[in-house]
């Protein structure tokens, strides 16, 4: 019995133990992280933050560039005239411009309304300056039509300036159409004066050609000439009132050129006349003394009659100076000038005045040479 009882306490000890020893170690909790209290608020607060940083980065970068637009639109205002046309209108929108600049940002829209009155007053002040013009020089029947349409597009203009309104899209439209009003009068007007003043330039020129200027003046005709085409290059150009410079210029320089080229030449036509008369008069006092005391040896100084005084010459043709120029510009007036060239070709052919100016040259050499040989036979 004590035997069995032994035994079953023996088991019961190794039981014991064995429970005890495979029983498992607690484990250790592992380290929490810090909490923070109303997370999503501070992460909201840190985007807003940057988002403002950015934003002010860009209002400063855009605040540049829009004040160096109206720096623009002002100084094109100014260049038009606004300080003589319209200095008050300036001044009133500088006094806006001054305002903006103070502040620490603005907007797109405000900068746009600004650089609206700065063009609507460039082209009210271009308008103003094309009317004057026209008025001064009488050009508005020119095109009638355009001046009139200007004159009420201007009137919206200036009554939107007094009423203190012209801020509008409209109000720049009106201005921009009054100034385009205004300049298709001139150019209308310029256009036609310059194709009459290329006319008149042309039938100069060709005066000068007549008296062979190309040939005694050769400078100024080419400058002349320079002129002329100047003004066709000009007149291509769509700027005609340049063009109508040019054009008198070459024709002032042409008439002056034929003018003084004729003046000289009468005077040598004078002196050619008055050699002649010697001539004849040394030949007639050669004749009364061959008959007193006829010659009958060969005397020094003296060539006899036949005797060739001067070598023959090949005279260059005057035409070679001549300049040439188109006849028409733009297609233009072609008929008219064919007219006139016909005319002055049947006036005065140049082949004939050329021919006639050498004989002419020749002719006072030989009569010179004549005289001075009557002179020493005389002697």
């Amino acid at each position: 019995m004590k035997k069995v009882v032994k035994i079953t306490l023996t088991v019961f000890l190794a039981l014991t133990l064995f429970s005890c020893k495979s029983k498992p170690e607690a484990e250790e909790s592992p380290a929490q992280a810090p909490v923070i209290e109303d997370t999503d608020e501070g992460l909201a607060k840190h985007e807003d933050e940057n988002q403002q940083s950015n934003t002010d980065a860009v209002i400063t970068v855009n605040t540049e560039d829009l004040i160096s637009r109206l720096n623009d639109a002002r100084n094109a205002a100014v260049e038009a005239g606004a300080q003589e046309f319209a200095s008050q209108q300036l001044a009133q929108i500088d006094a806006l411009f001054e305002d903006l600049k103070g502040k620490e940002s603005f907007s797109e829209e405000e900068t746009s309304d600004l650089e609206m009155r700065y063009n609507t007053l460039t082209n009210y002040v271009k308008a103003k300056s094309a009317k004057q013009k026209i008025d001064e020089n009488e050009l508005a029947s020119y095109n009638q039509s355009s001046y009139d349409k200007g004159l009420e597009n201007l009137t919206l203009v200036e009554d939107a300036y007094s009423a203190e309104s012209a801020t509008s899209a409209e109000i720049l439209q009106a201005s921009n159409e009054a100034y385009s009003n205004f300049n298709s009068v001139l150019i209308t007007a310029y256009k036609t004066l310059a194709k009459a003043q290329r006319s008149e330039a042309l039938k100069a020129k060709k005066s000068a050609d007549e008296v062979k200027a190309g040939v005694s003046r050769k400078e100024q005709y080419a400058e002349a000439t320079q002129y002329f085409k100047d003004g066709d290059s000009l007149y291509s150009m769509q700027s005609p009132e340049k063009a109508l410079d040019k054009y008198t210029n070459a024709k002032n320089l042409y008439s002056e050129l034929a003018a003084d080229v004729r003046e000289k030449r009468a005077a040598a036509l004078a002196a050619i006349e008055e050699a002649k008369k010697r001539v004849e008069e040394s030949e007639q006092f050669a004749e009364e003394a061959d008959a007193k005391t006829p010659i009958e040896e060969p005397i020094e100084g003296i060539e006899e009659e036949d005797a060739v005084l001067l070598e023959a010459d090949n005279y260059e043709n005057p035409d070679d100076a001549v300049i040439e120029v188109d006849a028409t510009i733009d297609g233009e007036e072609s008929q008219e000038i064919q007219e006139e060239s016909a005319e002055i070709s049947e006036e005065v052919p140049a082949t004939e005045d050329s021919t006639e100016a050498e004989e002419t040259e020749v002719e006072v050499q030989e009569n010179l040479e004549d005289s001075e040989t009557s002179e020493s036979q005389e002697e």
